[in-house]
């Protein structure tokens, strides 16, 4: 009888072992997509404002 469970712990001993090294594998990263901002943005009274993206910067350059 204790041969019996001396090979039951033996093999989960070795099962112990052996699932995490034949586990899932790691994925290769792809190239993230790239990120897209909504066209809502909140003012400074709080509240939700439609705004337009531009292109181009338009600040004084002194």
């Amino acid at each position: 009888m204790t041969t019996i469970y001396l090979v039951l712990e033996i093999s989960a001993l070795l099962l112990a072992i052996v699932l995490p090294l034949a586990g899932p594998k790691k994925k290769k990263n792809k190239k993230a997509a790239p990120i897209e901002f909504s066209e809502w943005a909140i003012d400074e009274d709080g509240s939700l404002q439609k705004f337009v993206k531009e292109e181009h910067d338009h600040h004084p350059v002194r």
